[in-house]
């Protein structure tokens, strides 16, 4: 029996050094008697051979293994660890199904193992069912549940190995991490309440109480975690920084401030300590910075020498400057920084602050300073191009983008094409945004830049890059809108209307779209479609400006102007450019209503409030025009003319009709300030004589049948009575078109005459018919004239005098809708003319008996200025201006030379008036095909 015990000694010894083949032949040195104890000690050396991970050792010493040993379970339990060590999970499986129950729990580690989790399940539940009280059991199986999902199952098996081993920190382990990425707050809370039972006896609660930390971080409740905190003796940076960083999310800076300062004095150089320092700072200056800038920049400048390294200490002071004025100090901060990246982002955020709140000369001078300083860095002149476009300098806008993108900023490409398009150069626009929506089919802005450069150059490539666009963007309004003014402009208001159609069938119910329906409708002459639309919409877009405005416009334009004065004195005027609009729209009702002085004032409002306000430039130098003022007109035109370039846009004031006028006036500017004065004091003998005397100056013209307007004091609309007898206006209508068939869009115009005048004669004569009739009735000298005349609209302006000469009757432009039956307006008449906002006598409409010397004297002005090869404007030449000086002439050589106006022998219907009756100069696809010879609307 010594001897046993002495060999048992040496046998534990053997095992201890890892000397398997010394413990091994112990065990066979062993006497039969002692046969008990050497199969527990060769049951004892393989397990420990296992233990000690000395797989080939378990292997040897089962191959050994002595025959009677063979059948034991524990012996089997051994040699499937080997097997499954080996890779030989079957024979694993089949060595643990007979080691019996403990073999069932290893059988399951290897099916879950080999992904059979329904299997490993049932011998878990088998191996439980046995040994319950078995941790590494249940947390197998969470471990199973987990992996499928059955999160709830899992935290109950996690659970049950937690309580069977609760002052085991492992054993907590697996249901902590399940709860913490599961963020499940009520068992989360569970969890750290259950901890405190825990912690009472434990020799280290140290583990516990970091754990505890973590759990209580994790339910939000920052008391338990500074309670577990307080109750470490010396706790690890790293578990305390999210605590840290807790608090001073949450605002409690003074705890977060202590804890720190704990934490400092025993880790001083901990970098993760520090920058929790440097940002703990930072929130204390940001919550002094709410009550008190001055200190808060103190504390800032005080952080920056602190921590000169550190990026966000330097970055506190400069944010700071960025709210603040003293612009002159931040950027030399900014210059003094070490990095240039570091300055040049900051240098972006300063020209983003200036540009913001709208100090853009102050951000154009620091953009030169900074971009002179960093040698034009990309990110620099791309901020510094997006203040030059705020300014409205688009050629220096352009100029920085074009720098960034020769340094490789592809990106740059984009903008450049943007301020080409500003800049009017459409076809460099075009060619820097077709490689754009190659690469970036989802660039929607791209798409409708390109489309709007395309527009000059080719219409129908640019309706295609819109119907292009729209598909790879169909939720984008403005492309949609583009397309559909487009196709309005070069394929008729109804092609616009059927991609509208197509719009709203893709998009909810947009104001911008019911905007654009409505003024097509407008520019069709329908105006009570139009009118009821808006009434419909209006109250479901009451927020909407474009709408409000549109409404005053309608409103205007229908000459309702009870209804347009209360809206208009009601729009907003916070801004410049608000008030702008709201003065434009009194000019605008003054100008409507021949309210000349409350006009002009208005429109010189709209002015000062807003200078480059064009659609307030041109009506007051209409005006100027009306009232024998050229002088004022050039210098109103010259000025808005400056001031659109000075912002790097295109202008030229001698442009357009009004223009021409102005520049006409000015030629002879005696007989004018004559007539003027005459005008003024209602000296209408002057203004005849002076007619007389100057047959062909239109601007006394002009005097004079303003003059009767002003001196008579006729209200807007007014229609005076017909003189009774007298030969009446033919009952027909005579319109032109140079081509055999006009364009789809004009014809449905023109077949708005004989539709409202039944029984009326209709003849609408192309150019080979006007040469047929000239040739048959006009003199030579007319008939050459249409044959000299290069312009259609000129050939139209002389057919029309010719034929009415001879026939009388109506005379409408094909972009004219008849809107009523004419014949009680024409009752009475001799002539009926409208009377245009310059004070002239318009051509679009005529209204005659036949041989009236109004219109032999217009045609023969006609005749002559293009016998005579004038190079003048149309409008002057063969059009209202020779209409005016025609119809002032016979005024003028009658011995009362406003009674056929007085008598209503002559009807000078004003614009209010003419809109009864006629929509006039109505939206047509072949004015925006190069065929339209003047732009200026003719009308407020």
């Amino acid at each position: 029996m010594t001897r046993l015990l002495m060999d048992e000694g040496e046998f534990r010894k053997a095992l201890a050094a890892e000397d398997y083949a010394a413990a091994h032949a112990l065990i066979l040195a062993w006497p039969a008697e002692a046969a008990t104890q050497s199969k527990e000690a060769y049951l004892l050396l393989l397990r420990t051979a296992r233990r000690q991970r000395q797989m080939a050792v378990l292997a040897e010493y089962l191959a050994k293994a002595p025959r009677r040993l063979l059948g034991l379970p524990r012996l089997q339990l051994e040699a499937g660890y080997a097997a499954r060590a080996r890779g030989d999970d079957a024979a694993a499986l089949k060595h643990f199904a007979a080691a019996g129950t403990p073999g069932r729990l290893q059988g399951a580690v290897t099916l879950a193992g080999l992904g059979q989790a329904a299997e490993a399940r049932s011998l878990l539940q088998a191996f439980l069912a046995d040994q319950p009280a078995e941790p590494s059991a249940w947390r197998l199986l969470g471990d199973l549940e987990q992996a499928e999902g059955r999160w709830s199952e899992a935290a109950q098996a996690y659970a049950a190995a937690r309580n069977l081993a609760p002052g085991r920190i492992a054993a907590w382990q697996p249901l902590v991490e399940l709860l913490l990425a599961r963020d499940d707050q009520p068992a989360l809370l569970q969890a750290l309440a259950a901890i405190t039972p825990v912690l009472d006896g434990l020799a280290d609660p140290q583990p516990f109480h970091r754990l505890g930390l973590r759990l209580a971080l994790a339910a939000g409740d920052l008391a338990a975690a500074q309670a577990h905190l307080d109750a470490q003796p010396a706790p690890e940076p790293g578990d305390v920084l999210p605590l840290l960083q807790a608090q001073r999310l949450a605002g409690a800076l003074e705890a977060a401030q202590a804890i720190l300062d704990r934490l400092l004095a025993s880790h001083p150089q901990v970098a993760s300590l520090q920058q929790e320092a440097v940002l703990l700072a930072l929130a204390h200056i940001d919550r002094l910075a709410a009550t008190d800038r001055v200190a808060a920049m103190a504390a800032a400048t005080a952080l920056a020498e602190r921590w000169p390294e550190r990026p966000e200490a330097r970055g506190k002071r400069l944010e700071l400057g960025l709210t603040g004025r003293n612009f002159g100090a931040l950027i030399a901060q900014i210059e003094a920084l070490p990095e240039a990246a570091e300055r040049v982002a900051w240098g972006v955020k300063l020209l983003q602050r200036l540009r913001r709140s709208n100090r853009l000369e102050t951000a154009e001078a620091m953009a030169q300073r900074l971009l002179q300083a960093e040698g034009e860095a990309v990110p620099l002149l791309e901020a510094a191009g997006v203040v030059a476009r705020q300014r409205g300098n688009h050629a220096l806008a352009y100029a920085r983008f074009a720098a960034a993108h020769r340094q490789g900023a592809d990106a740059a490409a984009r903008e450049m094409a943007r301020e080409a398009l500003q800049l009017d150069r459409h076809a460099e626009a075009a060619a820097l945004l077709q490689p754009v929506v190659a690469a970036h089919p989802q660039d929607r802005s791209a798409w409708l830049w390109l489309a709007e450069a395309q527009q000059r150059l080719d219409p129908e490539a640019a309706l295609r890059t819109y119907a292009a666009g729209c598909a790879q963007a169909p939720d984008y309004e403005r492309l949609w809108r583009g397309r559909a003014e487009l196709a309005a402009r070069f394929a008729g208001m109804e092609a616009g209307l059927a991609i509208l159609a197509l719009a709203e069938a893709q998009l909810p119910r947009q104001a911008s779209l019911l905007r654009l329906r409505i003024r097509f409708l407008l520019k069709l002459g329908l105006e009570a479609e139009a009118a009821a639309l808006l009434a419909e919409v209006e109250a479901d877009f009451a927020a909407d400006g474009g709408l409000r405005d549109l409404a005053i416009e309608l409103h205007l334009d229908r000459c309702d102007f009870a209804a347009a004065l209360p809206r208009i004195e009601t729009l907003p005027v916070e801004t410049p450019a608000e008030r702008a609009r709201q003065a434009r729209f009194r000019g605008r009702y003054h100008a409507l209503r021949w309210e000349i002085e409350p006009a002009e004032a208005a429109f010189r409002a709209a002015l000062a409030a807003h200078p480059l306000e064009e659609h307030a430039a041109f009506p007051l130098t209409r005006l100027c025009i009306l009232t024998q003022r050229a002088e004022e007109g050039f210098a109103v035109q010259q000025e808005h003319s400056r001031r659109k370039r000075a912002r790097g846009a295109s202008s030229n004031p001698n442009q357009g009709l009004a223009g021409a006028l102005v520049n006409e006036l000015r030629i002879d500017p005696a007989p004018l300030a004559v007539a003027r004065a005459a005008r003024e004091a209602g000296d209408h003998a002057t203004l005849a004589r002076l007619v007389r005397d100057n047959p062909h100056n239109t601007g006394t013209a002009i005097a004079l049948l303003a003059g009767w307007r002003f001196d008579r004091g006729l209200p807007a609309g007014v229609e005076l009575p017909a003189a009774a007898g007298g030969r009446p206006i033919p009952a027909s209508v005579i319109q032109y078109w140079d081509e055999d068939a006009p364009p789809e869009d004009l014809q449905r115009l023109m077949a708005s005459w004989p539709q409202l005048l039944p029984g009326w004669a209709y003849r609408c004569f192309s150019h080979r018919q006007a040469l047929a009739w000239l040739q048959q009735h006009a003199t030579p000298e007319v008939m050459l004239a249409y044959r000299r005349a290069r312009e259609p609209a000129r050939k139209s302006d002389i057919l029309r005098l010719a034929v009415l000469l001879r026939d009388g009757g109506v005379y409408a432009d094909a972009d004219d809708r008849c809107l009523k039956d004419l014949t009680p307006l024409l009752a009475g008449r001799s002539l009926v003319l409208w009377q245009e906002q310059f004070g002239t006598a318009g051509n679009n409409f005529i209204a005659v008996i036949p041989g009236h010397p109004v219109i032999a004297e217009a045609l023969a002005q006609a005749t002559l200025a293009t016998l005579e090869g004038y190079s003048g404007t149309l409008w002057l030449e063969t059009g209202p201006g020779a209409m005016s000086r025609a119809l002032a002439s016979h005024l003028a050589a009658q011995a009362d030379p406003l009674g056929p106006l007085d008598r209503g022998e002559i009807l000078l219907l004003d614009t209010v008036a003419m809109r009864r009756h006629v929509a006039f100069h109505l939206q047509a696809a072949y004015k925006s095909a190069g065929r339209h010879w003047v732009r200026d609307r003719h009308a407020w």
